[in-house]
């Protein structure tokens, strides 16, 4: 936590867009003794009331509009939800391995056979649609009749979880830097419901056995 919150720390200082504009416009006013210049993130009208404002209402604007980020949201908001109810960390660490490689190489062969440059980021998440039912009945299955300890988190290791990030996120990077605001809304009220559907079932669990 302590090495990811360094990290962020420093690209903020280094490589943070509004930051190294601001400074190239300070040189700028030097060098052309213009003091009117600013950047697009200076811009008079960009007050915090306004940014504030446009950044509530613009991920409600995005999902209540745009279709595709309806689809993509809520299914990219189901997959987030899960990561709170069981372990996924050995599937997450697999998966981000592979994952990218091949959706790479997927998009490459897309693009050379439709001769131009869509967004073909979405096709690989149609074998993982079928691994996170198939995962999800494997890991209740396996817990609910007490087998051994590893075949629950065989089925675990199934749900691709990863898979659906990496290919969503990188299509909703269409959206540059209004990316965010295209899944962050359901994935948060995921999160938040999550854990508390899962106590639910475990205490009627303990209730009934």
């Amino acid at each position: 936590m302590l090495l990811d919150a360094s990290l962020n720390l420093l690209s903020r200082y280094f490589f943070y867009a509004p930051k190294l504009l601001r400074n190239k416009c300070q040189k700028l006013k030097k060098q052309t003794g213009n003091p009117k210049l600013y950047t697009e993130y200076q811009h008079p009208l960009h007050t915090l009331s306004a940014k504030l404002t446009s950044s509530v209402v613009r991920p409600f604007r995005l999902i209540g509009t745009q279709p595709v980020v309806q689809v993509l949201s809520i299914y990219m908001a189901y997959i987030y939800g899960l990561m709170y109810l069981i372990a996924l960390g050995l599937g997450f660490f697999i998966g981000s391995q592979f994952s990218a490689q091949i959706n790479d190489r997927i998009f490459r062969k897309l693009v050379i056979k439709a001769r131009r440059n869509l967004n073909f980021h979405i096709p690989f998440t149609v074998p993982e649609s079928i691994l996170v039912p198939a995962g999800l009945s494997w890991y209740g299955w396996t817990a609910e009749v007490h087998t051994h300890w590893i075949l629950p988190n065989v089925g675990v290791r199934l749900l691709g979880t990863i898979v659906a990030f990496q290919c969503i996120q990188t299509y909703l990077d269409a959206y540059t830097r209004y990316a965010a605001s295209c899944h962050r809304p359901p994935e948060s009220g995921c999160v938040w419901v999550s854990p508390l559907r899962s106590y639910n079932v475990q205490s009627a669990r303990l209730r009934v056995g």
